[in-house]
């Protein structure tokens, strides 16, 4: 199958609301439009809370080393299934355009209209062109420097949910907690110096610490800060998930944080509710991380 083949059913499905989509099939769309389009999956595993990103990386991360041109034939095939006529409307589209435009060009008379219509054909071109960076290829979301990886922001009509409804971050108050979710170094560090370091500990109504919110983040330079020996951090605290801060950072494979929780000697052998230590939660693939793990039991 061609690309411009794949590139009709891409420039369809944007602008073509088939209806009972599911989340999977959506999802299917996604994740082969990436692998089509990039190639093999090259960014870290969103957050833990990041629910929507790590469906859409996941998506597209199970794809493996399949090569382009298999994704775009398994994205068209796809669409056949659901919608068997979708080509036909391609070829209705061309061929209204085609007639549009040999009634508009025999109009000698009027250049100018013929000059309004041709820009007008132009626009919807660009628009159509916006429309599918906005589904797939979108600038990346607020927190995607932080994490290491971009994902950019929830599909068109992704039935999910929002990521609002889906992030269960709430705080009373803008604390050391707050603040460190939000990856702001000056307001934690502020925040730090006037209580002398006391609220280090302080936990949000899920019972996470300032530590664990920046291991979950990703955050580098935050970590640092807390565990800088300055404050008498809690390196070992647990959320009400039984997760601690290298749970948390080991899970998003951050392998400077995981490293520098090690050696500030967190503990590897604490596990969460589920029964299951920081190393067992590490992606199978990251294998610097598992190396890191095991180096810090012989040591």
């Amino acid at each position: 199958m061609s690309e411009s083949l794949f590139n009709n059913a891409v420039s369809y499905l944007n602008r073509t609301k088939i209806p009972g989509l599911k989340d999977e099939q959506q999802l299917y769309f996604y994740g082969h439009f990436k692998q089509a389009t990039q190639g093999k999956c090259n960014t870290k595993q969103p957050s833990f809370f990041d629910f929507v990103g790590k469906a859409k990386w996941s998506s597209w991360s199970n794809l493996g080393d399949m090569s382009k041109e298999d994704a775009m034939n398994n994205y068209i095939k796809k669409l056949d299934e659901l919608q068997p006529n979708w080509r036909e409307s391609i070829n209705d589209t061309a061929t209204t355009t085609t007639a549009s435009t040999t009634t508009t060009t025999t109009n000698t008379s009027n250049t100018t209209k013929t000059k309004s219509s041709d820009q007008s054909l132009s626009d919807d071109d660009d628009e159509e062109a916006n429309k599918n960076e906005s589904l797939f290829e979108s600038s990346e979301d607020e927190s995607s420097s932080k994490r290491g990886g971009a994902m950019g922001p929830i599909m068109s009509r992704f039935n999910i949910a929002s990521e609002e409804n889906m992030v269960s971050k709430t705080h009373d108050k803008e604390d050391i907690v707050y603040w460190s979710s939000c990856d702001n170094l000056n307001k934690v560090e502020e925040l730090l110096k006037v209580s002398s370091g006391k609220c280090i500990n302080d936990r949000d109504s899920e019972q996470k610490t300032a530590l664990i919110w920046c291991c979950d983040r990703g955050n580098l330079e935050i970590t640092e800060l807390l565990l800088s020996g300055e404050y008498h951090v809690d390196i070992d605290c647990q959320d009400d998930q039984g997760m601690t801060a290298l749970h948390y950072a080991a899970m998003g494979g951050f392998d400077d944080i995981v490293a520098l929780l090690l050696k500030h000697h967190a503990s590897t052998d604490i596990k969460d509710n589920n029964q299951e230590t920081a190393q067992q939660l590490v992606d199978p693939m990251e294998h610097h991380l598992i190396d890191l793990f095991n180096k810090s039991k012989i040591q």
